[in-house]
């Protein structure tokens, strides 16, 4: 099952006929103290569970007063808007104690930073949730003269995923004994500096002290490229100098290469991979990157001329599959680059020789979407289901058109306790609705959310965005221009926006719709619909995928809140 392969959502039943009178059922709570993982010798076993109207109070300081017992219980993903961090849980808990040695007790358990909880919660006729190994990070309390008691507080994050320190990425270590002409040895160490010395070796060439590349492996003949295995390296022709021709060199390596290598990294201390939904992007006919000394795709990708004949770029000597995200091409400068970014943010000296392998790759994803006009958009999102897994989603294909069950929100017998709908629009999104095709998303999306509505013209729609894209190409096929270059991922992304159309794609539009039901347990990526829903906003070209989930618990009702991200088909 994929993270948008999750199916529909199975809302719970409302009351019915003559059980609705006995419809609503009592929920329980507990929260199961389960060690510690920041100190040894403090971690307490107690449990702390909703008060019973059965249990007695006993006595206890020379009083009698109740046990130590919840008074609520939430819990909260960080959705973050794109599901980015679906799997991480804040629990929020609220207790309270009546005696001073019962305080000291359940302290030990509660009230020191790192201590892991179990979180349960549910009905007792059926269903449940629960979140296992949360670590309190902040907890409070106070005193309450009127009662004598305190009433405390615990925060903890729950998550599936694994440790955020083992996905980092250290410089240090073992240096890598590399001689650059004239630096001497190298010290210290860098994953991706290390990488670009063994693309230089793999290809035969050698970077000199000012970064120029030279060495028989150059690719023969201006405006070329070659690839051996995993690296390649581009021959690109710039322009012609008063007595020769100028050529600008890059190695290049396969970002199958990168990934497996941060996954290497980081697997052993972690046990945590990073793997693609499916690795897949749409392979329009005259799609190439924008700038191919920063990121090339492969084969007829990489052609910005028919021919290496009279100067002409055509870079299809960098094989591999169009289509396919793993064959896409990344210039080992760039690695360097968004590294070396990362090493240098804050000023933690202690910290500058780590970044984590989500941050790396996160930046690497924004290079490569703007390189292709937003075609490959790629974001990270751990796995909720899967703890050893962040998956890599492209935007523009993985999310496929479903309208998910739909929940009727009038009737005797819903579930439903609430509902609202908010809009969180930025100017790319109201682009959609105000410019048409040059804006964020496909032009075509304006017609599925605002039924009735059409979008005004006014005068002459100017060049087509396939005329403008075969114009660049034209100009980087005849000689690598930056100033092309630097105009060429907006035309890339008109283009993308103009092609993307009929391809079955659901789009995230930052409408979103969030209902309150009695308690059960949804999956993430899961679709759905209401209705009735306002017109403007309910065509059948609309769903609504499951990214924010919380539960509310008092032990007496349970409630969830499902938020779903307005997803539009292209």
């Amino acid at each position: 099952m994929g993270l948008f392969d999750a199916g529909t959502v199975s809302w719970p039943s409302g009351p019915a006929g003559s059980k609705s009178t006995n419809y609503k059922r009592r929920a329980y709570g507990t929260i199961t103290a389960n060690g510690n993982s920041k100190f040894n010798g403090c971690a307490g076993s107690k449990t702390l569970s909703f008060q019973s109207l059965a249990d007695p109070a006993t006595k206890r300081g020379g009083r009698y007063a109740p046990a130590p017992h919840l008074t609520s219980i939430s819990t909260k993903n960080h959705g973050g808007g794109d599901m980015s961090e679906a799997a991480l849980w804040e629990i929020e808990f609220a207790y309270t104690i009546y005696d001073k040695d019962d305080l000291d007790d359940f302290a030990t358990s509660f009230m020191i930073p790192g201590a892991l909880v179990n979180v349960k919660l549910g009905w007792n006729t059926g269903g449940s949730f629960s979140v296992s190994g949360a670590e309190i990070f902040d907890f409070s309390w106070s005193y309450s003269v009127e009662n004598g008691s305190w009433n405390c507080t615990g925060k903890a994050l729950g998550s599936n995923v694994g440790s955020a320190g083992g996905l980092i990425i250290k410089t240090t270590g073992s240096p890598s004994e590399v001689t650059d002409e004239g630096s001497g040895v190298r010290k210290g160490y860098s994953l991706f500096n290390d990488l670009d010395i063994t693309a230089q070796e793999s290809l035969g060439v050698k970077r000199d002290k000012d970064g120029n590349l030279a060495g028989p492996g150059i690719p023969s003949g201006d405006g070329s490229a070659k690839a051996v295995g995993n690296f390649g390296i581009i021959n690109a022709f710039v322009e012609s100098g008063w007595f020769s021709d100028t050529s600008n060199y890059q190695t290049m390596v396969k970002f199958s290469y990168v990934l497996s290598l941060i996954n290497e990294r980081i697997n052993a201390m972690s046990g945590v991979k990073f793997e693609f939904e499916s690795g897949k992007y749409h392979a329009l006919a005259d799609m190439v990157a924008a700038d191919p000394l920063r990121v090339c795709l492969p084969s007829n990708g990489a052609a910005y001329a028919p021919s290496v004949a009279e100067n002409k770029n055509n870079f299809s000597g960098l094989t591999g599959a169009v289509g396919e995200i793993n064959d896409i091409w990344v210039s080992t400068q760039l690695l360097k680059e968004i590294e070396e970014s990362l090493l240098n943010k804050g000023s933690d000296k202690d910290k500058k020789s780590e970044y984590t392998a989500n941050s790396f790759l996160s930046k690497l994803f924004g290079e490569i979407s703007n390189m292709t006009g937003g075609l490959v958009n790629c974001t990270l999102v751990s796995d909720p289901y899967d703890k050893t897994k962040y998956k890599i989603v492209n935007k523009m294909y993985d999310v496929k058109y479903g309208t998910g069950t739909a929940l009727a929100l009038r009737g005797t017998n819903t579930p439903v306790k609430s509902v609202n709908m908010s809009s969180n629009m930025d100017p790319d999104m109201m682009a959609i609705a105000l410019a048409g095709r040059n804006g964020k998303y496909p032009s075509n999306m304006a017609d599925n959310i605002f039924a009735g509505c059409s979008k005004k013209t006014d005068g002459d729609p100017g060049e087509s965005p396939i005329d403008k894209v075969k114009a660049l190409k034209e100009t980087l096929g005849n000689k690598y221009d930056s100033s092309a270059t630097a105009d060429f991922p907006k035309v890339l992304k008109e283009y993308v926006n103009d092609s993307l159309g009929g391809k079955g794609i659901m789009i995230r539009y930052n409408i979103d719709l969030s209902v309150t039901v009695d308690g059960f347990n949804p999956k993430f990526g899961q679709g759905f619909s209401v209705s009735p829903i306002p017109a403007s906003v309910g065509s059948g070209n609309i769903s609504f995928i499951v990214g924010e989930i919380e539960h509310k618990c008092d032990g007496a009702t349970w409630d969830t809140t499902v938020v779903g991200y307005m997803h539009v088909k292209t």
